[in-house]
């Protein structure tokens, strides 16, 4: 799948068609995030990056405060969206600012 058709799929995410692994759950707790917080972010912000790691799995970039940004590694197969991982990295990583 392109980074383009994942995108517009991506509009579609709803409570109904997604699933949290066991991983993404464990990290979930680990990083001290809310599951609600990140669905909020991937619904109403703008994606600053995007990187296509295989046919059906990407890691989408979004800026979560001024240090930090999170990224979420979603899958989508069957019409589902799964929720593989949400990964903190400083926000100068993506930037190169120093």
């Amino acid at each position: 799948m392109e980074i383009e058709e994942f995108l517009e799929i991506l509009k579609t995410l709803s409570e109904n068609n997604y699933e949290l692994t066991d991983h993404f759950v464990q990290r979930l707790k680990e990083r001290n995030f809310k599951f609600d917080e990140l669905y909020n972010i991937l619904k109403t912000k703008k994606c600053k990056g995007i990187i296509n790691q295989n046919s059906d799995t990407f890691k989408l970039y979004y800026e979560y405060d001024l240090k930090k940004d999170i990224i979420l590694v979603i899958s989508y197969r069957f019409n589902k969206f799964y929720f593989i991982s949400p990964i903190p990295q400083e926000t100068k990583r993506r930037t190169k600012h120093e």
